[in-house]
């Protein structure tokens, strides 16, 4: 990095990792339910029908659990990407799909922080098992930060992250989301921008890029 041209930036990187096993157990839970129901007896008779026996068609929870296991031969199809991820407000995200959006790719002067949600997805998984013989699903993510200046010069050296240790699941969870948030030292002059962020699987060696460009100016629109 030259000297007296370039922005000192450190980065503060975050990873976050949502696996949603309350949202599958509310499936399993209302799919009971219906299924109950199927066999329930409608107490509302008009004078035309009389104990008419009302039925439901429910997917049973062995339903669910094919499709699952379908979805799962699917994903391990996928090429490792970006399902989904936009720039959000500093430290809006509470969880999977629960953030505030940052309105675009413009920030100001005095932005110390950007914060990019990623949704990364065709990840893969490494079965192991632990002292007790139960098995489990680990993966983790590594990533690599690159800005540079309009022309195309870089900002400052490549940033490199590593979110600790592996995440060891009792599911393979596929809807984990990472915040990645950049901590400026100093303000970016204004003028545009691009960043590329370089996400790594550790379990299958595959990565992908993210790359977005940015404008620091004095008002956001």
């Amino acid at each position: 990095m030259k000297k007296g041209t370039q922005t000192t930036i450190t980065t503060v990187i975050f990873l976050s990792l949502a696996m949603l096993f309350t949202s599958i157990i509310l499936v399993e839970t209302t799919t009971k339910q219906l299924v109950y129901a199927q066999n329930a007896t409608s107490s509302n008779q008009t004078p035309t029908s009389s104990n008419v026996t009302t039925t439901t068609t429910a997917a049973g929870v062995t339903d669910f659990k094919t499709l699952r296991d379908g979805y799962f031969a699917q994903w391990q199809q996928l090429n490792f990407q970006s399902g989904f991820d936009t720039f959000v407000e500093y430290g809006s995200v509470q969880g999977y799909g629960v953030y505030k959006e940052h309105p675009s790719n413009i920030f100001t002067p005095d932005t110390s922080s950007i914060s990019l949600y990623v949704e990364p997805i065709g990840y893969g998984y490494e079965e192991r098992v632990d002292e007790k013989g139960t098995v489990l699903y680990s993966f983790n993510f590594t990533a690599t930060i690159n800005i540079s200046d309009k022309q195309g010069k870089p900002v400052t050296e490549p940033i490199l992250a590593e979110f600790g240790e592996p995440l060891n699941s009792h599911k393979k969870a596929t809807e984990a989301f990472m915040p990645l948030t950049l901590t400026v030292d100093q303000p970016l002059p204004i003028g545009e921008y691009t960043i590329t962020y370089t996400i790594n699987d550790g379990k299958s060696g595959k990565s992908f890029e993210i790359v977005k460009d940015i404008k620091v100016a004095e008002t956001v629109s």
